[in-house]
């Protein structure tokens, strides 16, 4: 991965146009890799996909694409109502948007869909650089929530 990104830096000027963005050469470099540690390394691959790790590991991935493509979608799709409805109050009342935070957090469970799905939106709402990253860490409050409740529960259970 470090030599892809050496390979299509602009600083040293090697590819003018990469032919993919690094998200995509992160994705296919990674498989690529699987794929050679699974063929080399003899892995039964059926003992993989019967193994309990596997389907929650993969049910959670579906889960939290899912939650970063839909909040993603509905931020591109309504991005100018939301400029005009939210932006006024934003820009005057920036602390608002550590409260939308928060509530995302809470409802999304996943502090990279609300980031994909918010920092955009709070970007081009002209609101100050820092002041987003401040809101950003502000919704790590409603995951403590959710600990402290799970916490309670296991007490009462043991």
């Amino acid at each position: 991965m470090v030599i892809y990104a050496m390979i299509n830096s602009p600083i040293l000027g090697l590819i003018e146009t990469p032919l993919m963005n690094t998200t995509n050469a992160i994705l296919i470099i990674m498989l690529s890799g699987a794929t050679l540690i699974t063929l080399s390394c003899n892995v039964k691959t059926d003992a993989i996909l019967n193994s309990s790790t596997f389907k929650i590991g993969m049910s959670a991935c579906i889960c939290i694409l899912g939650v970063a493509w839909l909040g993603d979608t509905f931020v591109q799709a309504n991005i100018e109502w939301i400029k005009a409805t939210a932006g006024q109050l934003i820009h005057n009342h920036s602390w608002m948007l550590a409260v939308i935070f928060f509530i995302c957090f809470a409802l999304i469970y996943s502090q990279a869909a609300t980031a994909k799905a918010l920092m955009p939106m709070a970007l081009a709402l002209n609101v100050s650089p820092l002041t987003a990253i401040a809101s950003f860490f502000c919704g790590f409050g409603s995951l403590r929530f959710a600990n402290l409740s799970n916490i309670n529960c296991c007490r009462s259970n043991g």
